[in-house]
């Protein structure tokens, strides 16, 4: 009988990752010259047991310090990766059967290719570098069809794919580097196994696909979209390119130059040496119809006209709201503790060992929650799963959105589109019967204060005409502090007129602070909602990205001031032990939050009022911003859980990670998606599961 295999460092699964890692990731760029010390920070403690053991060794690629697996750690990290291949084929198999036939091929091309690493933000540039330079190349045209992965479809398809692979640790992400400058890194690229490539040929090899993909038909139309290549402003002559295209597509081409001749998209020239050439004058006609023309049939093809199903890794996150079996709570939230009858448990995603790990806020000082990192980290993505999942428990969710991308699936979102003549609007000064505490001197210094903090330079005799106005308003209404009054509505256009129409100097000074309130009729529509309306159960999406930034602000300011004091009128939570589905009536999203955490003329800032008093009432905060300096110490004293994410920079890395002591080069180096969740008990890795894969 056969000895089974020993698996290397199977009782030190992190020296077993460490190992593999380096393994992987000393390929990538073209002078496999090792991985970067840079890219190995998170595995300081398993580098050196690995050195201890001989299994790598430093390596030195100009100034650049890296390292290598040396000939036994390249044995041993082998026999690791093909004991991952074997647990992971049927997996792979079966979302790979999910694929169209052609993409599973071309995934194949992209993962044997030596051309493209792919990185994230490095993708894009790996877009715009190499494979642009690639497929304007004469001696490549028609070669290569990278210039596909330029199709949103299709890369979208491939980034699923390697996002899958990565979870499942059989791709990796690392730096590349050149030699320019005494050594210099370049962008974040994906780096397969090799054992990958082995495991694609046997897998098409089963399911009948041969080793070659392209028709010699597509062949020949791919030549002619490289051939018709505007990129520098211009075309070969005519004759130039009736000679280079395929004799089957000439007349297509020949129709397709008349056309753009007709229609004055392209003009013939001649250079200063009399070599003539076709120019073109409208890029966006031209390019529109070459990539229709004679790139859109290989993109049919190769997709075969099906959604793109996204590949999910497993295991699948329950959203049930109860821990599934084999689930965890995220370290020092609340294991070993009793649970609270109904407890809420909001699925964020997989620790390094594949447990589930869950935020449960009922089980926190407060249920609020906090979100650091740099653009592209992920934050925007947590916040959507997030919210989705609290709608899947009943409970209803407020995203203040600054920048129109927090909306998840529209099915569960009742999105407001604030902006110049929006149909949306709520009146801050109107008065609700169903809130008896909210009078209307109570709406009116409510108005002043957020006035007073997104316009610091109001004076108090401009405070106090604005006060008088409101006031005029509300007696020429009708509205008294009798609640009998208040079915009355005090219109905004009333401000304004009373403003723009004055005779007095001190009210005409108010027009200043008011025009932009005015121009975007940002208090006026057609279909108003009120703050009651977001108690409901379901997502209210209020999207201000049309807003200027001020207006942007003020809006929001008054909003969430408005909600606050309804909330304060529907009295206090009761305390002691209550499930978590009465311990909160409501969840409030804010991105980019540091909008709204100014302090000005002894007025507080709305969110330090939502962090300090509103868990009483039953708000659950979730903050995101790029930084931890966004917020004062009064809301970071009041946020019992923190997530910290990918870091774009060493300041914005030094900055975040000196709250979630961190060290700069892991906060730096972290995947899209990868974070950190740090609560009064410690600090829990985990890899965000996206919405897709949900």
């Amino acid at each position: 009988m056969a000895q089974q295999q020993v698996i290397p460092y199977a009782d030190q699964p992190f020296v077993q990752e460490a190992l593999a890692y380096v393994y992987v990731a000393q390929s990538v760029g073209r002078n496999r010259a090792g991985v970067l010390m840079y890219d190995c920070e998170r595995y300081r403690s398993q580098i050196k047991t690995l050195s201890s053991q001989g299994d790598i060794q430093p390596t030195r690629y100009y100034q650049l310090d890296g390292l290598v697996t040396t000939e036994t750690g390249t044995e041993k990290a082998q026999i690791i990766m093909q004991d991952k291949i074997i647990n992971k084929s049927d997996f792979l198999r079966k979302e790979l059967g999910e694929i169209p036939p052609q993409m599973k091929q071309f995934l194949r091309d992209i993962i044997s290719s030596d051309e493209l690493g792919l990185g994230d933000q490095g993708r894009q540039v790996q877009i715009d570098r190499n494979i642009g330079r690639y497929e304007t190349s004469s001696s490549n045209q028609g070669s290569s069809f990278w210039c596909l992965l330029n199709n949103k479809e299709v890369r979208d398809q491939r980034d699923l794919f390697f996002q899958t692979l990565t979870s499942l640790k059989l791709m990796v992400r690392a730096f590349s580097y050149v030699s320019t400058r005494g050594g210099e890194t370049r962008e974040k690229l994906y780096v397969p196994a090799p054992e990958l490539d082995i495991f694609f040929n046997h897998y098409l090899a089963e399911v009948g696909l041969g080793s070659y993909l392209w028709p010699e038909e597509l062949e020949e139309i791919h030549s002619v979209f490289h051939i018709l290549d505007s990129s520098n402003g211009s075309l070969s002559s005519r004759d130039e390119l009736d000679r280079k295209t395929p004799v089957r597509f000439r007349d297509s081409v020949g129709e397709f130059i008349k056309e753009c001749l007709a229609r004055n998209v392209i003009e013939e020239s001649k250079n200063d040496y009399s070599f003539a050439y076709l120019s073109v004058n409208d890029m966006v006609w031209y390019e529109t119809e070459r990539v229709k023309r004679y790139q859109k049939p290989l993109i049919d093809f190769l997709l075969v006209k099906k959604p793109i199903k996204p590949i999910v890794t497993p295991p699948t996150a329950s959203i049930s709201g109860t821990l599934p079996e084999g689930g965890h709570e995220a370290k020092g939230i609340s294991k070993g503790e009793e649970k609270h009858t109904g407890s809420l448990a909001i699925f964020l995603g997989y620790s390094p060992q594949h447990e589930q790990i869950y935020w449960q806020p009922g089980k926190s000082n407060n249920g609020h929650l906090l979100i650091v990192g740099g653009s592209g980290a992920g934050k925007t993505e947590l916040i959507r799963c997030i919210a989705k999942e609290l709608v899947s428990h009943k409970f209803p969710v407020l995203m203040i959105d600054f920048h129109g991308d927090m909306s998840p699936d529209k099915t569960v979102v009742q999105t407001y589109d604030i902006h110049e003549a929006s149909q949306y609007y709520f009146n801050p000064l109107e008065i609700d019967t169903k809130f008896p505490d909210i009078t209307p001197l109570r709406a009116e210094y409510d108005f002043l204060d957020a006035m007073l903090i997104n316009f610091p330079n109001l004076g108090i005799q401009q405070r106090d005409n604005i006060a008088d106005i409101i006031e005029q308003g509300y007696k020429q209404q009708g509205i008294t502090i009798s609640p009998d009054t208040w079915s009355n509505e005090l219109p905004f256009a009333f401000i304004q007129n009373e403003i723009l129409n004055s005779d007095d100097k001190e009210r005409q000074s108010l027009s200043a602070y008011f025009r932009g309130i005015f121009d975007y009729q940002l208090f006026s529509g057609t279909k108003k909602f009120s703050v009651g309306e977001v108690l409901n159960v379901g997502i209210s999406h209020i999207n201000l990205k049309l807003l200027p930034e001020s207006l942007r602000a003020l809006y929001a300011d008054l909003f969430l001031r408005k909600l606050y004091y309804t909330l304060q009128t529907l009295g206090e939570i009761p305390r002691g032990d209550i499930p978590d589905n009465q311990r909160y009536r409501i969840f409030v999203i804010v991105d980019e939050a540091k909008l709204l955490v100014s302090e000005r003329q002894g007025v507080k800032a709305v969110l330090n009022k939502y962090a300090t008093e509103m868990r009483k009432c039953g708000v659950g905060l979730i903050l995101a911003s790029q930084l931890v300096s966004h917020f004062n110490d009064e809301i970071l004293a009041n946020i019992a859980s923190k997530i910290c994410m990918n870091a774009e920079n060493m300041n914005q890395a030094k900055t975040n990670g000196k709250l979630f002591d961190i060290p700069e080069k892991v906060l730096i180096n972290l995947e899209p998606g990868q974070c950190y969740l740090k609560t009064k008990a410690g600090l829990t890795e985990l890899q965000v599961s996206p919405s897709w894969k949900r």
